[in-house]
């Protein structure tokens, strides 16, 4: 078994502080983006499982049964979500992202975006199964991110480079076809079990 390395936390000072700050207001959209692929790759990681395929480069199929079922495009968009997460992320970005600030934002517009689809479809996963119900509100929460990361590639006072920014409009296109699918399949699910939506 290996032994877990321990790790001296560094304190910054009140000027790299300072500095940090600047930094992130100088570019804002780029770090809430840059924690918005972060954190869906983390979702990813954890209810899809596939830390070690990821790990190896490569995600060929994901372990969600519910939400691999009629939905293909899965691995092609875990695999360009972690390439864009590459492409982006700099070792300079670290501190940047732990800041309060950016974690407040993301998470603020991530809990309206999430909001907003449990008000239009939330009636519609209410299913007498549970595992489905639990389907839709993961695949709710992940659009939620997507959505992050849409109304951030899309501001205008986000500074990156075109390649990079045409590459994540790609990615958001993409995953708009998914989101499109999984509400109408909330939808037909709803419909299939008989449900009374006001």
């Amino acid at each position: 078994m290996a032994r877990k390395l321990k790790v001296k936390k560094i304190k910054l000072s009140a000027e790299e502080k300072k500095i940090i700050e600047e930094t992130i207001e100088e570019n804002y959209s780029y770090y809430v983006l840059n924690y918005a692929l972060h954190t869906v790759m983390k979702v990813f990681m954890t209810e899809f499982k596939i830390k070690r395929q990821i790990e190896k480069g490569k995600v060929d199929h994901i372990n969600y049964m519910l939400l691999d079922y009629g939905f293909p495009e899965w691995s092609d968009i875990i695999n360009r979500t972690d390439r864009a997460l590459e492409r982006l992320f700099n070792i300079e970005d670290k501190e940047p992202l732990k800041n309060e600030k950016v974690i407040k934002v993301f998470e603020l517009t991530h809990a309206l975006f999430y909001r907003d689809l449990i008000k239009q479809f939330g009636n519609y996963i209410k299913s007498p199964c549970k595992e489905i119900t639990e389907a839709f509100t993961l695949a709710f929460r992940i659009i939620a991110c997507y959505d992050t990361i849409r109304d951030c590639i899309y501001s205008e006072k986000l500074k990156l480079n075109k390649k990079d920014k045409m590459y994540i409009k790609t990615l958001v296109t993409k995953f708009s076809k998914i989101r499109k699918k999984i509400l109408e399949e909330a939808i037909s699910v709803a419909e299939d079990s008989g449900l009374k939506i006001a």
